[in-house]
């Protein structure tokens, strides 16, 4: 009997702590269930009053004073709502913030919205005294000027701008039969949104479609004022090179990137920034970000970074990432190469595969105390030492072509490149 009792308490809480976890890891889904699809841009805050805490701790190792923000961002709330208390808000949930263009497609106030985690929405009304009671559609009106408007969607308030009633009422009318942003995202995404304590994702080619015309034509609107600045002030460059540079290379972003997705986690000594970029399918990004399958072997370069580095990075070097970024990188430059130049450096490029066999790791630091300041390692599995000499020696070469000469020109320097061996130094890593 005894083992009997045993069994049942011990099956008890497993299944106790089963829900716990699973509430626990479901918990960060919640708000992108209520999400649409077709989010242009989506921000989530996991567990507010932790997340707050974390930022508060990393500015104080920043400021001279402390800011507070987690009383800021609370007395915020509490101004908004009416409720020094924050009756009926969940501050331990997560929260999230959404713009989804409508079937205007408009990017307007009417776009954006608000998820409030609440813990009890009865409470969350009567006890905030700047809203009104719900109509008959069960829609609260701010009290104050500019307010906006809410209603309940799931265990969330869900908070418009004024003008977004009918908004507002479709989409909580809509709300079962709705696809949302958890149905598109992939299990990564929301494996990230879940763990990180503020999570944000764009919709690129939404990006692309509302606002490309207006980032060309803000980029060709600065380059025409760069260029009619006098040269007393912008030197012997030239700022049209560099701007077309740049146009070049955001408008292939913004055509072939899917989405990116950035994890913030700050710390009380560290602010850790994680970045995901997915590219749209057969496009020149993808394949650029796409490794060789065959290719992949262990990194045996990672113990080169060094812990508490400002930048460190690995990555590796393959057949398919030159075949790539050979056309990619003379695209970007368009018709300032010559012949000779466009075959000096797809020479090189397909030359990095010979020399380059794997990986390759680069650490950047700082010591304030040391002249200069900057210390950097780079570190690359190789072919063997001639054949990366050979490969330095073409590089020093194709630095004095015309075209890069041409182009550091029109930044306004005039570069040049000594290259001086220490051999008696020099390891081969292996």
């Amino acid at each position: 009997m005894t083992t009997y009792k045993k069994h049942i308490n011990t099956i008890s809480l497993a299944v106790i702590f089963f829900f716990a976890i699973a509430t626990s890891l479901g918990a960060a889904e919640e708000p992108l269930k209520v999400a649409p699809e077709n989010c242009l841009f989506y921000m989530q805050v996991n567990n507010l009053d932790y997340s707050l805490s974390q930022v508060g701790q990393f500015l104080a190792g920043l400021l001279p004073v402390p800011m507070g923000i987690q009383m800021t961002v609370r007395m915020q709330l509490a101004q908004m709502l009416g409720s020094p208390a924050l009756d009926g808000v969940k501050t331990t949930g997560n929260f999230a913030f959404f713009a989804a263009v409508g079937e205007n497609g408009q990017f307007d106030d009417n776009a954006i919205s608000i998820l409030l985690p609440i813990s009890d929405y009865h409470l969350f009304v009567s006890s905030n005294v700047n809203l009104t009671e719900p109509d008959a559609n069960g829609i609260c009106q701010f009290k104050s000027a500019g307010g906006g408007v809410v209603t309940q969607i799931d265990s969330f308030a869900m908070i418009k701008s004024p003008g977004s009633y009918n908004e507002l009422l479709a989409f909580k009318k809509s709300a079962a039969g709705r696809k949302s942003l958890s149905e598109v995202l992939t299990a990564e995404q929301i494996s990230e949104a879940d763990k990180a304590p503020l999570w944000l994702y764009v919709d690129i080619p939404q990006v692309s479609k509302i606002f490309g015309a207006q980032i060309a034509a803000g980029i060709e609107g600065a380059k025409r004022q760069m260029q009619s600045m006098p040269k007393e002030i912008m030197g012997t460059g030239d700022p049209a090179r560099v701007f077309e540079f740049y146009a070049v290379m955001i408008k292939a972003f913004l055509e072939q990137t899917k989405s990116v997705a950035v994890a913030v986690n700050p710390k009380p000594d560290v602010l850790v920034l994680s970045s995901t970029v997915s590219a749209l399918p057969g496009t020149e990004i993808a394949r650029f970000l796409t490794s060789d399958s065959a290719a992949k072997t262990d990194n045996k370069l990672l113990g080169y970074l060094q812990d508490g580095a400002m930048l460190n990075g690995s990555g590796s070097i393959t057949e398919k990432l030159n075949a790539c970024f050979t056309p990619f990188f003379i695209k970007a430059f368009g018709g300032t190469l010559s012949s000779e130049d466009q075959a000096a450096i797809e020479s090189y490029i397909a030359n990095l595969k010979t020399v380059y066999t794997g990986y390759d790791a680069m650490s950047l630091a700082i010591d304030p105390n040391d002249k200069p300041p900057f210390s950097g390692v780079y570190v690359a599995q190789v072919a063997g030492k001639d054949k990366f000499r050979s490969l330095f020696e073409e590089s020093q070469k194709l630095m004095q072509t015309t075209f890069f000469r041409d182009f550091y020109k029109s930044l306004g320097m005039d570069v040049g490149f000594i290259i001086n061996y220490d051999t008696d130094n020099y390891k081969v890593y292996q």
